[in-house]
């Protein structure tokens, strides 16, 4: 399996979506970044089929810049980026798949809706499993 991208400063809500990747199937390796510069400053051509799960709210708040930045790389077209926001924050959900961003999810998240979100997009699950 390839690995699962998560920027998220909150350690408990990065816990959750790794063992709620685990628990659903679709991943058993994922890596945590805590904002946007510190994944930018980690990401390359090599993460290309790897899944990003973004939130879109952090405390330094760049992940939108991220999001900009991240458009700009060759390999961008090959991610699934996935923004993850809390409920009320829906401008900054349309603007995150403006800039980018493929899908969302509302924290928070659960299992069964990583399972739906990997029906929809099987055939970017189907590469996490290579």
């Amino acid at each position: 399996m390839k690995r699962v991208l998560i920027v998220e400063a909150q350690a408990a809500d990065a816990l959750a979506l790794k063992e709620g990747l685990q628990e659903a199937g679709l991943a058993n390796s994922s890596t945590v970044f805590r904002n946007g510069a510190d994944a930018r400053r980690h990401l390359s051509a090599r993460d290309r089929n790897c899944i990003l799960l973004l939130n879109i709210h952090g405390p330094d708040s760049d992940h939108m810049a991220f999001l900009d930045w991240l458009r700009q790389q060759s390999f961008y077209n090959q991610l699934l980026v996935i923004a993850v926001g809390k409920r009320g924050q829906l401008r900054a959900v349309v603007e995150a798949c403006e800039r980018g961003a493929h899908s969302f999810l509302i924290k928070p998240v659960h299992v069964e809706d990583l399972k739906t979100l990997a029906r929809k997009y099987p055939d970017h699950w189907a590469r996490t499993r290579e």
